[in-house]
């Protein structure tokens, strides 16, 4: 197996495809060192050096005297991403994810909300409720809020696995110009924990984000990720001096 490239490089590649295709399972602990120096006809030093770089990829999780386990994959969720709907930049690979839709009515918002969207009289909104998941396991909840006077007839356009954001820039032309997001961690209520199904001491991350056309607020929600199936990633343009420092006020969206 050797070659005039980093044979570490090599095996490092090999056990991520194993990984992929399901031959290493998620949790699984995988052969012993000495196991993989056989399987792969290379020295200890070279083995140990790809499971020290995976394990630093997050890929592998070594546990002292027991072994080393595949970690459970982590999915990046860019946080400074416009354009992205519910899954927010939510970088899903090859598995097979899926958008649900739990609850999706209109209601005469709170004041609180009504007032996220510069209104100081009640107004009408589509409350949308979903789930993301990965096979059967849930990733993400969220609690979006869209105002019936900006999209008219938009309850009976949303579905299971239909981008809102590109509905919105594509039936409704409206075009997303600013965002504020709030992240947070914090513990779920008992109707995120369910969802979800972690528990309510367990810790998840909190996203609160306010988008903006040329002029108002077009869209509000507020969503949670599992803290351990994802990480979260940011990109920034160096170029770009645009930045504005705007708050966002807390609401109770179970008012």
């Amino acid at each position: 197996m050797e070659s005039s490239t980093y044979l570490y490089d090599q095996i490092r590649i090999m056990i991520l495809k194993m990984i992929e295709t399901g031959e290493f399972q998620e949790g699984e602990k995988i052969p012993s060192e000495l196991e993989l120096v056989e399987l792969f006809g290379a020295s200890r030093i070279t083995v140990r050096r790809a499971i020290k770089e995976l394990e630093d990829e997050g890929a592998l999780k070594i546990v002292r005297g027991k072994g080393t386990f595949v970690e459970k994959a982590k999915r990046p969720v860019r946080i400074l991403n416009l354009e992205e709907g519910f899954t927010d930049g939510l970088q899903i690979g090859n598995n097979q994810v899926t958008k649900v839709i739990l609850e999706k009515k209109i209601i005469t918002a709170s004041k609180g909300i009504s007032r996220l969207f510069e209104s100081e009289k009640p107004i009408e909104v589509l409350k949308l409720v979903r789930v993301i998941r990965e096979g059967d396991k849930t990733i993400s909840v969220d609690y979006a809020f869209l105002p019936v006077e900006i999209y008219p007839d938009i309850e009976n356009l949303v579905g299971d696995n239909i981008s809102t954001f590109r509905l919105i820039n594509n039936h409704y032309k409206v075009h997303f110009r600013k965002a504020k997001k709030e992240v947070e961690i914090v513990h779920p209520n008992d109707e995120v924990a369910a969802l979800m199904k972690v528990s309510p001491l367990d810790q998840i991350v909190q996203i609160r984000k306010i988008i903006w056309d040329e002029n108002r607020p077009v869209h509000y929600s507020q969503y949670y990720l599992r803290a351990d199936r994802i990480k979260l990633s940011i990109d920034i343009d160096v170029n770009s001096n645009k930045l504005e420092s705007i708050e966002i006020p807390t609401v109770d969206i179970w008012e």
